[in-house]
């Protein structure tokens, strides 16, 4: 009966312990980070967290007003594991208004991904013509 009771107290121990608050992990949120797009690839970079891994929500305005030409914009979500000297896409958004008169279009779209602890990051515009993209809301959730 001893060593049962014994036993019980080592489960019951190790299964609360699996459970246990760890104040390590503490999630951190940051609904206004401040980031800006990266007009040339290079600049405006930023780490979210050296030491944990990130969930990030931005949204992407595509605007244009009173065109009569096909206008176009990409943003890719990019992060660079080595100090910026590659960088990998993990997503992107682009628009297309086709050749038409448009007084007035804009479009949000969500760039989200997993970023890893310790990346470089750039929300980088690229292919942009005739159109204004704007970084709106964001988002970064770190765990």
């Amino acid at each position: 009966m001893k060593y049962i009771l014994i036993s019980v107290v080592v489960v019951i121990t190790v299964f609360v312990g699996l459970f246990a608050y760890d104040p390590f992990l503490k999630m951190t949120m940051s609904s206004s980070p401040g980031r800006l797009l990266s007009t040339t690839g290079t600049n405006n970079t930023f780490t979210i967290s050296s030491t944990k891994c990130s969930t990030v929500y931005y949204t992407i305005n595509f605007s244009v007003a009173l065109t009569l030409t096909t206008s176009n914009g990409k943003v890719t979500l990019d992060i660079s594991t080595d100090g910026g000297s590659s960088w990998t896409t993990l997503s992107s958004v682009s628009q297309v208004f086709g050749t038409s008169i448009t007084i007035t279009t804009n479009q949000d779209m969500i760039l989200s991904a997993m970023i890893p602890a310790n990346a470089l990051v750039r929300i980088n515009r690229t292919n942009n013509s005739n159109v204004t993209v704007t970084l709106g809301s964001q988002e970064e959730c770190s765990m």
